[in-house]
């Protein structure tokens, strides 16, 4: 009975120590979370330096695209003799969407059909009295030459037929930004996204779309715009050639009349849109 007893002994003894060991492996030692917390640590942080990395390499872009953009209208003005857009024979070259030059700024052509500027030399709304919205024709009469890829409409859309959408848009490789020719010839003073600069001629705007504005949405931070701006300008954001626009929330300024205003880097929100001159 004695012997019986201690085998019995000895299978218990194995039990536990075998339910013991079934217990450790349901958990975690202190080691192994640390490990799991490392690893994920390290997982998060890939993932954000790859963001990093990917909208570094998007703001270089905006840099190249600006003088792909002013080569592009130089090539197109030796070729043609004209700014694209404002081009006074467009139709000539390409057909004419409407031969109508009041209706043709509404008119969207099939193929390359489009519609003459008045080759004043301003790429802006206006051709000959008409609202010809020569910035609508720009991008179409380059895809048109071939110096730049693309279909272009070449017309407005919805109620807003005035303002360049989408499909008429050059999109930047920066996310959600796109690009937009206009011609500056107003007093902006007293405006409450642009400062009060006597700067006139065309330019070109650099930001999101809005729907009922055209490109005029922020799509930069302050210290992304300042990079840009130290690379191509003065580094101020109402002085030189670059322009910010949104100076109530993308700068230093107390109010647009505020020149020597500096870009407010402690903002680190997309809050800043850019107007860009002199790029031909």
């Amino acid at each position: 009975m004695i012997a019986i007893y201690n085998i019995h002994d000895m299978d218990m003894d194995m039990d536990m120590d075998s339910l013991s060991s079934v217990n450790r492996k349901q958990g975690f030692t202190l080691l192994e979370l640390s490990i799991v917390l490392v690893i994920i640590g390290l997982i998060i942080g890939g993932i954000t330096a790859g963001a990093d990395l990917i909208r570094s390499a998007e703001l270089q872009n905006v840099l190249k695209e600006r003088k792909f953009i002013a080569t592009s209208i130089r090539t197109f003005e030796l070729k043609y003799n004209a700014l694209p857009g404002d081009m006074d024979n467009a139709t000539a070259y390409w057909g004419a969407a409407d031969n109508n030059p009041t209706t043709c700024q509404g008119t969207e052509g099939s193929g390359t059909e489009t519609c003459n500027g008045d080759g004043d030399g301003r790429i802006d709304q206006y051709a000959n009295g008409n609202v010809s919205y020569e910035r609508h024709r720009f991008w179409q009469h380059l895809a048109n030459s071939g110096i730049i890829s693309g279909n272009y409409k070449g017309v407005g859309t919805g109620a807003y037929v005035n303002i360049p959408g989408a499909e008429n848009t050059y999109q930047s490789k920066l996310s959600t930004a796109y690009w937009m020719p206009y011609y500056k010839d107003y007093d902006t003073s007293g405006n409450p996204n642009i400062f009060d600069s006597d700067a006139r001629g065309n330019m070109f705007r650099f930001g999101a779309l809005n729907p009922n504005a055209g490109v005029s949405d922020a799509a930069l931070t302050p210290a992304e715009l300042f990079n840009i701006d130290t690379k191509v300008d003065d580094g101020k954001p109402a002085r030189g050639t670059v322009f910010a626009r949104f100076w109530n929330t993308c700068t230093t300024a107390a109010s647009s009349a505020d020149l020597n205003a500096d870009y407010l880097l402690s903002e680190s929100q997309v809050v800043c849109a850019v107007n860009f001159r002199s790029l031909y």
